[in-house]
């Protein structure tokens, strides 16, 4: 809980002091817990956080909210990452030639990798406040009628209830925002930097076990290789491959089954951080791991 405890302190320490210093560290530490403090949302999201289902969501919502997104939206789309592994709008790394501009698909990537993912998990919020059934038509638009993935999400996030829920926690997500603002006043900056590492942190992590991985294979994603202290810090988020095969079991499981199946690292975690800077690549060499 370190992390949790950490994120909301960034947010609030003007309470305590105002030294551009103390201020500063606090920011970088903000940023640098940001893996384990995601680490927990995603148990959460895959309810392995806590074995109570309403204890493990009340979590997940307080959580996201100082996070800087809400708990429903950020646990469908995941999920649903899950189901369209490397298909459609998942597929972020790669492009079709026939069908995408290069130039236009290239600067989505980067900025989806340089802090536009966390970006959008900030803002997405505001979508809560339409009517519902503006929030229906855009799922139809986005998602398709057809989908069996609109009914999911309809009967999921458009409820009035589940629509009342958003709606607070992202009154809470909002105000807190402003309220931390109001207390950092003329240090703003430091609050600005500290959101903006959170938020390239979580986003150049985002794709990286999934970039140059084939897309005819959805429970696909690399184990990446990390010291055994880092790979604790990131609570195993490295070995993604098995997440992807056993998306329920929780973290601390993750390592012993790595062990049993006797699986290999495929690539240096760093290394794969590196090579996702070459950017997207044509669809047609999307069969091969790169």
């Amino acid at each position: 809980m370190m992390a949790t405890f950490s994120l909301g302190f960034f947010l609030l320490i003007p309470l305590v002091s105002n030294s551009v210093g103390l201020l500063l560290v606090v920011a970088l530490v903000n940023a640098l817990l940001t893996p384990p403090f995601w680490s927990l949302i995603h148990e959460a999201i895959h309810r392995t956080y806590y074995p109570t289902a309403q204890v493990n969501d009340n979590a997940g919502r307080i959580m996201a909210v100082l996070f800087g997104t809400i708990f429903p939206l950020v646990q469908y789309a995941h999920l649903l990452h899950h189901r369209m592994n490397r298909q459609g709008p998942d597929l972020i790394d790669a492009y079709n030639p026939e069908q995408e501009n290069f130039l236009l698909k290239s600067i989505k990537y980067y900025l989806h990798i340089f802090g536009g993912l966390y970006l959008v998990e900030l803002l997405i919020p505001i979508l809560t406040f339409l009517p519902s059934h503006t929030l229906d038509k855009l799922l139809q638009k986005n998602v398709g009628i057809s989908s069996p993935y609109y009914v999911v999400a309809k009967n999921k996030l458009l409820t009035q209830q589940s629509l009342k829920r958003m709606r607070f926690d992202a009154i809470c997500l909002y105000g807190l925002l402003i309220f931390s603002f109001i207390l950092y006043g003329s240090h703003a900056w430091i609050l600005i930097i500290g959101l903006l590492g959170r938020g390239f942190v979580i986003s150049f992590a985002d794709n990286l076990p999934h970039y140059g991985t084939p897309i005819d294979q959805p429970r696909y994603a690399y184990n990446t290789y990390l010291p055994s202290f880092l790979r604790n810090y990131w609570f195993n988020f490295n070995l993604h491959r098995i997440h992807h095969e056993n998306p329920t079991v929780p973290w601390y499981e993750l390592y012993p089954i790595f062990l049993r199946k006797q699986e290999q690292y495929d690539i240096g975690y760093f290394q794969q951080a590196i090579k996702q800077l070459r950017g997207i690549w044509p669809i047609q060499s999307s069969n091969k791991i790169n």
